[in-house]
């Protein structure tokens, strides 16, 4: 089973959920400033990582714990994967997405984007950590409703190079959605997420 967290850059909601679900963070309590900022990926993604899938850890239950940045690509990321998912023959039962995106306040967005897009990480992260521990609570109950629900299943591993999950077959990933990404009009974003789906190890 993989689980892919995904929230606009992949740089904060889904990267605190993933460490959530893998202990990396204390569910007891909210974490301090040091911690976050120590997490692999916290405020660290840029423009050219969105869209690229993150390979988090395995949790208790041998589970793959991703990361994703989906900009604004919304629940339209859950079309593109079950599409391409379909064409690569990968059951549903085999992957689960998690929208992290409801649990940004505008907190995190006005400290996410100073700090990711503007480059001032000294004034964007701050407002960030603090939009971060506002909602943290809210980021918990939904990691643990994930990991009750989900089902533990033996599924083939993904190609890891780079940090990136990515397969040689990417004409197949890019045809099975060219449509839909022009039709959606979002460009710049890397398709590894997708070629990493039509891999047969």
């Amino acid at each position: 089973m993989k689980i892919i967290y995904n929230c606009y850059g992949g740089a904060h909601s889904s990267v605190v959920a993933a460490a959530l679900h893998l202990g990396l963070l204390d569910n007891t309590r909210v974490p301090g400033e040091k911690e976050l900022l120590e997490l692999p990926l916290f405020d660290g993604t840029w423009e050219h990582d969105h869209g690229r899938l993150f390979f988090f850890g395995i949790d208790d239950k041998q589970r793959e714990i991703y990361v994703l940045g989906k900009r604004n690509l919304g629940r339209q990321l859950n079309d593109l994967i079950h599409l391409a998912a379909q064409a690569a023959g990968i059951t549903r039962e085999e992957y689960l997405l998690v929208d992290a995106l409801p649990y940004v306040n505008w907190l995190m967005v006005v400290g996410g984007y100073t700090s990711r897009r503007l480059h001032w990480e000294r004034l964007g992260r701050p407002i960030v950590i603090r939009g971060i521990q506002t909602f943290y609570w809210q980021i918990v109950n939904k990691v643990e409703q994930v990991k009750k629900l989900v089902p533990i299943t033996e599924t083939k591993k993904w190609v890891l190079k780079n940090g990136v999950n990515i397969t040689g077959d990417r004409v197949l990933a890019r045809r099975v959605v060219r449509s839909f990404w022009l039709a959606w009009g979002i460009t710049g974003i890397s398709l590894d997420f997708l070629a990493a789906m039509v891999n047969n190890e």
